[in-house]
């Protein structure tokens, strides 16, 4: 009877350690599993987040390549008008509207810039597209003082406009920067 006891024995002590062993089976599985879904997790996520860097600096640039095209047809036409004003002569047949138009497309296109960020790029726009208008609020005014034939009042706005056109480039030069900035380290 005693080996029948301590077979009974040995046999409970067989199931209760398969039974502890299975359960620290099941438990390390299931740790395991836990593990592996958070790092899936944690891959996807870093994943995701990358995506996002890489759209978001894909629209900015896509932004800033607009903006600068913008400027680029009104500086053309800008320069055009500082060469008349200069000269003390006429603006070009037609430049004043096409001024008004690309100062008002470059507007737009810096508005959108304020949907892609950052705020040192939007801030440089908003310098860019204030210069801009003062430009255009300078030339429109020339025709007006050109016809009064007063050299003082002429002489002061030809430097205004100098003034103004440096001040345009400038803003120009500093929203390259801060685009450079934002495109690179992103």
């Amino acid at each position: 009877m005693d080996q029948g006891i301590a077979g009974v024995i040995a046999g409970i002590a067989g199931l209760l350690g398969a039974g502890v062993g299975g359960l620290a089976t099941a438990y390390g599985a299931r740790i395991g599993a836990q593990k592996t879904i958070e790092a899936a997790q944690t891959q996807v996520a870093q994943q995701s987040a990358a995506q996002h860097r890489q759209w978001l600096r894909e629209q900015r640039r896509q932004a800033c390549f607009a903006l600068v095209d913008a400027f680029g047809t009104f500086a053309r036409v800008a320069v055009d008008c500082a060469t008349a004003v200069e000269n003390e002569q006429a603006l070009p047949e037609g430049h004043r509207e096409e001024l008004m138009d690309h100062t008002e497309q470059l507007v737009i296109e810096g508005a959108h810039m304020q949907l892609w960020g950052p705020p040192q790029l939007v801030a440089a726009i908003d310098d860019m597209s204030g210069e801009a208008i003062e430009f255009l609020a300078l030339m429109t005014r020339w025709e007006r003082i050109r016809r009064t034939g007063e050299s003082p009042a002429t002489l002061q706005h030809q430097e205004a406009c100098e003034d103004r056109w440096t001040a345009v480039k400038e803003a120009r030069d500093a929203f390259m920067l801060a685009s450079q900035a934002a495109l690179t380290h992103d």
